[in-house]
């Protein structure tokens, strides 16, 4: 139970990346989270209140499956929603001649590394 309220931080913080992207040094600028995948996370953390609400409010196995499946569940869906909002943002910038170059993609979030060519 510990184990998931401690998880919870890490999905709505941007992780930094690899320990070898932290030695590099840092050049471009990192991109911010657009709304949608903001929207969907917010969404996981209702989604997972009302299923504690479940656990708490059935008390047993049933309950314990709720909060188990809405969890990993929703968290699963709002990965796949970042990673087509990243697809999309990639194909956006190298049709405007950028190079993308993704370093410490960590399995919720992302971060871009934006080089300008020429």
């Amino acid at each position: 139970m510990t184990y998931i309220f401690m998880m919870i931080p890490h999905i709505f913080l941007q992780e930094k990346g690899d320990k070898i992207s932290r030695r590099k040094k840092k050049r471009g600028r990192k991109r911010p989270l657009k709304g949608n995948s903001l929207f969907s996370l917010f969404c996981i953390f209702i989604l997972l209140l009302l299923s504690l609400f479940f656990f708490i409010l059935m008390n047993g196995f049933l309950g314990f499956f709720f909060f188990f499946f809405g969890f990993f569940f929703f968290s699963q869906i709002s990965i796949c929603i970042i990673q087509m909002e990243m697809r999309e943002e990639a194909k956006q910038a190298r049709e405007q001649g950028i190079r993308i170059k993704p370093i410490g993609v960590s399995k919720l979030i992302g971060r871009i590394k934006i080089k300008h060519t020429g």
